[in-house]
């Protein structure tokens, strides 16, 4: 159950799933609340502040997904104690920051919903402290980003006193909106900020993970553009938010409402995945019901509160904090980061050019150099599942990015057994994925990168862990370039005698590991036993990672890059008898740990 009223306090470590399916019931909205857990954690500290997640979409632990956290309505000068008023403001905003960090748990975008605070020194030092928190945090990673918008309280633009609720002014001169504006978004820090009024956000994936675009288009260029001109520029967006105050007066820099902007991108972009932040809720902006696709996240009320409407729209209002000192933290919902240029497309054969097969690489975060080999690019799409092929003269060839392998079938054969093959690594490999996922955590606890690629977790640049898939070892390494690993019996042992033993993030793994306390929670990094991960593996033990990142590529990113005809031959069935601890959906239920020989 959530809590509703200005003072009270939210609801404790919860976590929900949000479908897209209607209601069998015959309300109009769906309370995810009703769907809560609440557990204790701790000893005389009753209940401890977890974020809620709200997963819109399949799987979070899919390279595909993208966590966005937000929160709203903190009243940074309600939240800082009496006491600490009259010494160091700076200080206190970032201890309260950094409790506010502490509850991200992976990378992700921030959005702030305005009514951080209504004295320029607090607002400056929260975003200061915020971007700062974000950029040196062990979880920092080019997901990350602030978007903000601003509440009726930074409109309000009160100054410190006693009275705590003297107006300063009634509305935004240009001079201070453009300062604010620059507390905001001024920061040299690694994380890019962006303050949104009456503005569009996109964010555009580049040729590689690490490469992301990101641009704002403004009120002005948003109203006069023409909708095949704005719709052109949404068209390849992995992430479109829509941001504004939102209220039916006009925009901070002088312009127009808020539903002006809301009506010209919706009637572009109402099929898509656009989120919509505004301070205010929709209710005071607009007399329209939310669109089906968008999820609108908003604060002002203290009232919070997390609905799925019946045509599948999602209302978000439970990040608020309010005005009673407790815990910051953030809550947060999961979403499809990809953008796939054959979306509506219907399964079959097709053939395409390379601009579209580079878009389809860029749109996942793929990297993938243009093919430059001779011949006709085949796409094969079944169930959301796609294969590329090269047709040349004499031979048909399976693309792995811009490399080549020669194709033993034809496009029709691996149309027919693309379901049955993805099936079967579905089931062969769950344990492994399940186990290398939780090393990931357990590296991302003691402040390492926690990374996967293939078989390797990345602790930091040169420092890696390998998870053998064949004997289930764990064997911790030092590289740096390939062919040169130097392996230590222990990740204690790496983290003591790794040349980079003397870093920053190395000497603070190895004080972490070396806590009993923090240990506890490290049941596979703690120990030297090995992982039971046994499977019925239908592929060379020849470059392991090499070869499990290709068949990363197919369960994360649903591009099958390897063909081996003798999965086909286990079936679904054999895959799930041969696997021990694999349920008949795939899911590993039995313990991951085994005593090691």
């Amino acid at each position: 159950m959530f809590l509703s009223g200005e003072e009270e306090r939210p609801v404790l470590n919860c976590v929900c799933d949000v479908g897209k399916g209607k209601d069998t019931e015959t309300q109009t909205s769906r309370n995810l609340a009703d769907e809560t857990t609440l557990n204790k954690h701790g000893s005389g500290q009753g209940l401890e502040q977890r974020q809620m997640v709200h997963s819109l979409c399949l799987n979070e632990d899919d390279s595909g997904m993208q966590r966005f956290y937000y929160i709203s309505d903190v009243h940074v000068e309600y939240q800082i104690r009496p006491e600490e008023l009259d010494g160091e403001v700076g200080r206190a905003i970032r201890e309260k920051v950094s409790e506010l960090i502490s509850s991200i748990e992976k990378p992700g975008p921030v959005l702030v919903g305005g009514d951080v605070s209504a004295n320029y020194e607090c607002l400056e030092k929260f975003y200061d402290s915020l971007n700062d928190a974000m950029s040196s945090s062990p979880i920092y990673s080019n997901r990350a980003y602030i978007v903000s918008v601003f509440g009726n309280h930074e409109t309000a633009f009160m100054e410190w006193g006693d009275d705590r609720g003297q107006h300063v002014d009634p509305r935004f001169s240009k001079k201070k909106f453009d300062a604010l504006r620059r507390a905001i978004e001024g920061h040299p820090h690694l994380v890019d900020s962006f303050l949104l009024d009456n503005e569009l956000f996109i964010e555009y994936n580049g040729m590689s993970r690490f490469k992301r675009h990101r641009s704002v288009i403004g009120e002005d260029d948003i109203l006069s553009m023409s909708e095949d001109d704005l719709r052109e520029r949404l068209l390849q967006a992995t992430t479109i938010i829509l941001g504004g105050e939102g209220n039916v007066h006009e925009g901070f820099s002088g312009l127009r409402s808020f539903s002006d902007v809301y009506e010209k991108v919706l009637s572009v972009a109402k099929d898509d995945r656009v989120i919509v932040l505004t301070h205010h809720p929709m209710s005071s902006w607009s007399a329209s019901e939310p669109n089906s696709n968008w999820i609108y996240v908003s604060g002002h009320t203290h009232k919070r509160s997390a609905r799925e409407l019946e045509n599948g729209a999602i209302i978000l209002s439970d990040g608020q904090i309010g005005k009673t000192p407790c815990r910051w933290f953030f809550k947060s919902f999961l979403k499809s980061g990809f953008y796939d240029p054959f979306l509506s497309w219907e399964d079959g054969v097709y053939e395409i050019d390379r601009q579209q097969y580079m878009d389809f690489n860029a749109g996942r975060g793929i990297e993938a150099s243009r093919v430059n080999r001779k011949g006709q690019i085949v796409m094969i799409k079944r169930d959301d599942v796609y294969m590329f092929l090269l047709r040349g003269q004499s031979k048909t060839y399976i693309l792995d990015g811009a490399n080549i392998k020669t194709a033993e079938h034809e496009s029709d054969y691996y149309y027919a057994n693309l379901p049955i093959y993805v099936g079967v690594l579905r089931h062969s490999f769950a344990r492994y994925r399940e186990a290398i996922r939780l090393i990931a955590q357990e590296v991302k606890r003691i402040g390492g990168r926690g990374d996967i690629h293939g078989c390797i977790v990345d602790i930091s640049f040169y420092n890696h862990i390998y998870l053998d898939p064949w004997t289930g070892e764990i064997k911790p390494y030092y590289a740096r370039e390939n062919g040169h690993e130097r392996y230590y019996s222990n990740l204690f042992e790496l983290l003591s005698c790794s040349p980079d033993r003397g870093s920053r993030r190395l000497s603070g793994c190895r004080d972490l590991l070396a806590d009993k306390e923090v240990c506890r929670d490290l049941p596979i990094l703690s120990r030297e036993n090995k992982i039971s991960i046994t499977a019925e593996f239908a592929f060379p033990k020849s470059s392991s990672s090499r070869m499990m990142r290709k068949i990363q590529y197919a369960l994360d990113d649903g591009v099958v890059r390897e063909w081996n005809d003798a999965a086909l031959e286990v079936g679904l069935a054999d895959a799930a008898e041969s696997s021990p601890g694999l349920s008949e959906s795939g899911e590993v239920d039995t313990p991951l740990i085994g005593a090691g020989t």
